[in-house]
């Protein structure tokens, strides 16, 4: 068996012995007989993709009614998604600031400042995460205000548990393939 390995500024992981086989490698690689190293490789690789899709799924939750936000948190750790919470806006926001969440579940109608106050500072600050707006109000301007504002979906209460796991999975699951496509494109 022929493995290409690294050596130079550039690497390269060789997608499968066929293709160190059939030199689809830059000149600047040796061939090394030795499957056991490739096999190596090749387990790394999907060591780097078990671990990124195994650490997807981070979501915060911000809700003011102590019921709802443990009542949605416990759903969504029962499907294994990370799960913080926060009982108003500024306390979401402080938890933006130092975790990435790839999805924030918030109320719309909240004490103070509304989860339309929260979305709004997360499109200013340029935080890459999607939010899904959970209302008690069926009022349909609330819920075209959240819709133009670009909320990925407005749910009325009380919300179903499927209502709440379809969009978290979408999402987290992207969020994860997009990390691991990015890792992989990482010259090895």
């Amino acid at each position: 068996m022929l493995l290409l390995f690294p050596i130079g500024k550039s690497d390269f992981l060789a997608d499968s012995l066929e293709d160190c086989q059939n030199g689809k490698a830059p000149d600047r690689f040796f061939a090394l007989n030795n499957r056991f190293f490739y096999e190596c490789l090749k387990g790394a690789r999907s060591a780097v993709k078990m671990f990124v899709m195994s650490h997807s799924g981070q979501i915060l939750i911000v809700e003011d009614n102590r019921d709802c936000l443990q009542a949605a948190q416990k759903v969504l750790e029962r499907e294994g998604y990370s799960v913080r919470t926060a009982m108003n806006v500024d306390d979401g926001l402080a938890l933006l600031r130092t975790n990435r969440f790839d999805l924030v579940v918030c109320d719309y109608r909240m004490p103070g400042k509304t989860g339309l106050d929260l979305f709004n500072e997360i499109k200013r600050q340029g935080w890459e995460t999607a939010v899904l707006m959970i209302t008690a109000d069926a009022n349909t301007a609330a819920i075209r205000e959240a819709r133009e504002a670009g909320a990925l979906q407005v749910i009325d209460k009380p919300v179903r548990r499927n209502e709440l796991l379809g969009p978290a999975a979408d999402v987290c699951d992207a969020a994860a393939r997009a990390r691991l496509a990015n890792l992989l494109s990482f010259p090895y």
